[in-house]
């Protein structure tokens, strides 16, 4: 961990200034002048909107200036408050803790439907596939002309029947996990090979999911999921996974990246083309 994780979400840091300006997508917000965090709403997902955002905004701001705030309490400061502005706010805070955290880490090449795969090959070493969209032997074909390392991600699309004969079949010596294989948390306690789950982080008490064997991998959205504390200590690897927040957001993404110690491995970040 990035030199005691844990403490810097409990450092109180003074409130001097507080600002925000618009992006695409969502808000870019500084703390006293020098330090910054992205809330940018995933449309279809998120709960919240770049308008709605507006307002809590205007809400903290009335509320924190001049106190102090751990990143620990960002969850707390509002009734129901979003959590796109709960992740801005906790990395802004620990930026201010970590002032020269390195931007450095390693991703994943991101491959789709629409995805000029070719192009990719020479820049990543491993390749996440999202298989939503191919037919088995269109999946099969692609992942032979693949090399590296993959992570193949279902979006919960797999049928439950034959689901566990579907997956035997994947080139399983070079994956390092299938992501999100069906809607059912039962049925994915059935497969024999390591999964990575996403969505269900959404659905499912974080304490159940890790009672799964299967389960061994983490995905985290952090603009929907709001607060990482609760990962911060876990031994299940962790992914993290860019929603569209732009340049800067992907930036303070890899910053935590850092703060967890899992710079490493391969994280999810390569979509500011898409």
């Amino acid at each position: 961990m990035f030199n005691d994780l844990e403490s810097a979400f409990h450092a109180n840091v003074v409130i001097n200034s507080l600002e925000f300006s618009t992006l695409e997508r969502g808000w870019k917000i500084v703390i006293n002048k020098n330090t910054f965090g992205v809330a940018a709403p995933l449309p279809g997902y998120s709960k919240e909107t770049k308008e709605s955002l507006s307002q809590q905004l205007q809400d903290i701001k009335k509320h924190i200036l001049g106190s102090t705030l751990t990143a620990y309490d960002c969850k707390n400061l509002l009734p129901n408050i979003f959590p796109s502005l709960v992740f801005a706010l906790q990395t802004a805070l620990l930026q201010g803790i970590y002032p020269n955290t390195p931007t450095e880490c390693n991703i994943h090449g991101l491959i789709h439907l629409s995805t000029c795969w070719k192009e990719k090959i020479s820049c990543f070493d491993t390749f996440k596939i999202k298989a939503k969209g191919y037919s088995q032997n269109s999946l099969e074909s692609l992942l032979k002309k693949i090399p590296g390392r993959l992570r193949i991600d279902f979006n919960e699309t797999l049928p439950e029947k034959n689901i566990l004969n579907r997956i035997q079949t994947l080139p399983w010596e070079r994956i390092d996990y299938v992501e999100e294989p069906c809607f059912s948390l039962e049925t994915i306690k059935k497969i024999p090979h390591p999964v990575a789950v996403d969505e269900k982080l959404l659905r499912f008490p974080l304490e159940e999911l890790l009672t799964v064997p299967s389960v061994q991998t983490l995905i985290l959205k952090p603009t929907l999921l709001g607060d990482l504390y609760p990962f911060i200590q876990l031994s299940h690897p962790i992914v993290l996974s860019s929603c569209y927040e732009g340049p800067e957001g992907v930036l303070a993404l890899r910053q935590w990246a850092n703060w967890l110690s899992i710079e490493k491995n391969p994280q999810g970040i390569d979509t500011l083309e898409v």
